[in-house]
């Protein structure tokens, strides 16, 4: 069967760039389910410090802000993404930048947050190691992503935009041998993590880690 769809493969930066003005309203249980589980961690949050890698459209900060977060920075390298944040969001500090290549805050949180991001960082040790140098001591660091699972049967990042053209994003296979892998050499332990289901198959796995 043809598809009705003009499929355009784009890099990260760019697909973000596209999705952002539905990005919160489409139908996408990848997201729902991401957001669920790392909404059910973010606990115990005043006066503590907050930074969200990727912060998209702010959900997670905007969370944390309610919560009494002290700080809360939000990087992400979508500039549309971000000035959707900046919208809703109203003490956070946003900053528009490439995760890999950004030079990050110089400060120590208490608590990281990087929901389906990190299939789009290329060297998971080196992010990790990052992490763990602006991360305090046992503070977590939650993540989630596309379940290795998916990438393996051939499942893409797919998104509609709103001129119904469909977009797929590329993005890397890391499998959770390469998660446990970048926690052992920086210092992590894993205290919690879950594939969760969809169609009864695994769709997001989730990580909550800490620093030891």
């Amino acid at each position: 069967m043809f598809s009705k769809f003009k499929i355009e493969r784009v890099d990260s930066q760019t697909g973000f760039d596209l999705l952002a003005q539905t990005y919160d309203t489409t139908l996408n249980p990848v997201r729902d389910l991401s957001n669920e589980i790392v909404k059910n961690w973010m606990t115990d949050l005043y006066g503590k410090r907050l930074l969200d890698l990727g912060c998209g459209t702010g959900y997670f900060c905007e969370i944390a802000e309610k919560k009494g977060a002290q700080t809360v920075i939000g990087i992400d390298h979508s500039e549309k993404m971000i000035s959707i944040a900046q919208k809703k969001l109203k003490t956070t500090q946003l900053i528009c930048q490439n995760l890999e290549t950004t030079q990050w805050p110089d400060l120590k949180f208490d608590l990281i947050v990087s929901a389906l991001v990190v299939g789009y960082i290329s060297n998971l040790k080196d992010f990790f190691s990052k992490i763990a140098r602006v991360l305090e001591k046992k503070g977590v660091f939650l993540i989630t992503d596309f379940h290795p699972f998916q990438i393996l049967t051939g499942a893409e990042r797919s998104f509609l935009t709103q001129s119904k053209n469909r977009i797929e994003i590329h993005h890397f296979l890391h499998m959770i041998e390469d998660y446990i892998s970048a926690c052992n050499t920086n210092n992590f332990y894993i205290a919690d993590m879950k594939e969760l289901l969809w169609q009864q198959q695994p769709l997001v796995l989730a990580l909550q880690l800490k620093k030891l």
